[in-house]
């Protein structure tokens, strides 16, 4: 939201009413939200029966009641009140940039459309963390494998040409002792 007449910028802006999506107004004769414009934002001439936060994060309508008099007892003009009160620094956590236009049920939709990407985007570098991860052991296990191969190899070999070696030394043993000849 642009500067004017003493409304916070975007940058200053955040976290404050008067530049949240979620600022609705209750329609007079029905009970559905409707988006309060820039003018009203700016001027605190808010039609509709009273001011509402649609994520619930504030409640406007007890604040400002609370502030329409001053401790000294002077009574300060509703529009002033609903300003001061949308400028308030809240420091939300729930707070979206309005966007005018857009009515608070969509600036919830577009949240949780910008919430979802990010969870996806979160999602897929997960997902491709772990098929690194993934690769890696597989070719750790398949350096290992092969370390394993060679050394089995050498020792199969090893024991293969003794086992050789006693099986021919008892053959003959056994040859001598049967015909006869003593060794």
């Amino acid at each position: 939201m642009a500067k004017a007449d003493g409304v916070p910028g975007a940058d200053e802006s955040r976290g404050r009413c008067v530049s949240c999506g979620f600022l609705a107004t209750h329609g007079i004769h029905d009970a559905t939200l409707h988006e309060v414009g820039l003018t009203g934002r700016e001027t605190g001439r808010i039609g509709g029966s009273g001011l509402h936060c649609f994520r619930q994060a504030a409640p406007l309508l007890q604040e400002i009641r609370d502030a329409t008099v001053e401790p000294n007892g002077r009574r300060i003009q509703t529009e002033e009140v609903i300003v001061s009160v949308l400028r308030r620094d809240r420091n939300c956590s729930k707070w979206c940039l309005y966007e005018s236009g857009q009515s608070a049920e969509k600036h919830l939709e577009r949240l949780q459309m910008i919430q979802l990407e990010e969870e996806r985007k979160a999602h897929d570098l997960r997902l491709a963390a772990m098929e690194r991860d993934s690769r890696q052991s597989a070719e750790k296990i398949q350096a290992d494998s092969l370390e394993i191969a060679k050394a089995v190899k050498g020792f199969t070999t090893k024991w293969t040409y003794a086992a050789f070696a006693v099986a021919i030394a008892i053959l003959i043993f056994t040859a001598l002792t049967y015909f006869g000849i003593k060794p």
